[in-house]
């Protein structure tokens, strides 16, 4: 069994899939649990085995419950691929006689938002209102329960949503397995919690995810998760690179980028340090880490690129980094020099999360407790 106050996020992707465990004590995040396994079932966007997502769910619940947590309960952080924002709006009238707002009304209104305006290939994976309007006077963003009106009440809202094909076969999966979805969480307004304030994403801030295979940049603005932009390119084109011209394989290429990644090309040596065996071929450094920034250019340039696409707006909030490829200096410095603005690298390492592959799931746990009415907080270190 679980701890009270006690959740358990799960973050499924295309490589691995993270599982997390925390609580919140005063008002603090705490991690509990971490566990990865390498992930199968889903491949260019699309889930293309739900028997082996589910196998890869039940392999990490395995590992939680061989320390003690037995879990029946998971928050999903879904996949960011093709996620796209949808600014919509919808009028209904209250159901009720009483002309009381329920519940139902707001059930009904925000259906009705995304149900007869996104294609049938999409899920609506979130409906975040921006504003309520009661018979045209504008209400505010809080859901307006209890109010009274005259005629109708109108929704302003962000549908978010994810291909069919990637999204509803994660969720039919591991609700087969007879587990209760305590929510769903997009993956890069996942990441935003865990790493950025309230008064970040209140002033506006925009996250940039560098992982494996993709780069992402996100806005959030008084509190709203309001533009997305996803990018082609991700750290493995440094080690595809490097395979090519080590002329080693994807394990050796891993090594050899995580040991050299942070370096500077300027304060390289022309010493040999790397020793390939099968070609009798020395490597120098120097030449390791002209390879890493030639493609840390290509991914920093994109990135740009995309965060100028959001928003002239966003241009104006704090930038933050995460994911893998963060941890380079030099992107950082790329970054910063090309958009002339400050970039902050965050880190979770104060509670033990050193990986930033868990930073999802930290974060879907955090907005879960906040949504639920409780206050948390962690702790972030800024390079």
């Amino acid at each position: 069994m679980m701890p009270e106050n006690t959740y358990a996020a799960i973050d499924i992707g295309e490589t691995y899939a993270k599982l997390v465990i925390g609580t919140v004590y005063k008002e603090q995040f705490k991690l509990c649990g971490a566990f990865m396994t390498p992930s199968n079932g889903i491949n260019n966007g699309e889930v293309n085995s739900r028997g082996e997502i589910q196998k890869t769910v039940l392999e990490l619940l395995d590992k939680a419950q061989r320390v003690g947590f037995g879990i029946t309960k998971l928050i999903v952080v879904l996949p960011s691929t093709n996620l796209d924002i949808h600014r919509r709006k919808a009028k209904s009238n209250v159901l009720s006689s009483s002309q009381i707002i329920n519940e139902k009304d707001l059930d009904t209104l925000k259906r009705a938002t995304a149900d007869y305006q996104l294609g049938s290939n999409e899920m609506v994976v979130g409906i975040y209102p921006i504003m309520y309007y009661l018979d045209g006077a504008t209400v505010g963003r809080e859901d307006p329960i209890g109010m009274k009106m005259l005629n109708s009440i109108q929704l302003d809202a962000f549908v978010i949503s994810l291909p069919q094909l990637l999204a509803r076969p994660i969720v039919d999966a591991i609700q087969d397995m007879e587990i209760e979805l305590l929510d769903v969480i997009p993956a890069p307004m996942a990441l935003a919690n865990a790493i950025t304030t309230v008064a970040e994403r209140q002033n506006g801030v925009t996250v940039v995810d560098i992982g494996g295979k993709y780069n992402n940049a996100s806005l959030y603005y008084r509190n709203l998760f309001c533009a997305y932009k996803q990018g082609t390119c991700g750290g493995s084109i440094i080690s595809k690179q490097l395979q090519d011209s080590l002329k080693a394989d994807k394990q050796q290429a891993e090594l050899v980028k995580k040991k050299y990644g942070s370096a500077l090309a300027s304060e390289a040596s022309d010493l040999g340090v790397y020793y390939n065996k099968e070609t009798g071929d020395t490597v120098k450094e120097k030449s390791i880490v002209e390879v890493v920034e030639e493609n840390i250019a290509t991914i920093a340039a994109e990135i740009k690129s995309n965060v100028e696409l959001l928003s002239k707006t966003a241009m104006q909030g704090t930038i933050v980094i995460a994911g893998g490829v963060s941890n380079t200096v030099d992107i950082k410095q790329k970054l910063s020099e090309s958009l002339g603005r400050d970039v902050n690298v965050r880190r979770l390492d104060v509670i033990g999360a050193t990986d930033a592959s868990f930073y999802p799931g930290i974060g879907a746990i955090m907005y879960y407790i906040r949504e639920h009415g409780k206050k948390i907080e962690v702790d972030l270190i800024n390079d």
